[in-house]
């Protein structure tokens, strides 16, 4: 059987729909919405020195969700500036 391109297009979406679909668990808190305490741990943990990956870790949030906040309340200028901190 010979596909051509508009039908190989077709297979490689279908596969990228179901290999996305089989990714890894997301963390406990992974979309849900921010409070001020979360935001004053957060601002804390910066603050201290942690990382990105330790925060996220601890919060149970993902890496971009962390570097985003970190941003929307000015503590860092963009994300970035966030995820170079080793």
């Amino acid at each position: 059987m010979e596909l051509s391109v508009k039908d190989w297009d077709v297979v490689c979406q279908a596969f990228q729909r179901l290999c996305g679909s089989v990714g890894a668990e997301k963390p406990n808190h992974a979309g849900e919405p921010w409070t001020e305490e979360l935001d004053r741990l957060l601002a804390k943990k910066w603050a201290e020195g942690e990382t990105v990956a330790k925060i996220a870790l601890a919060m149970g949030r993902t890496n971009g969700s962390i570097a985003s906040r970190l941003e929307r309340l000015d503590i860092v200028a963009d994300r970035a500036e966030a995820s170079r901190r080793k």
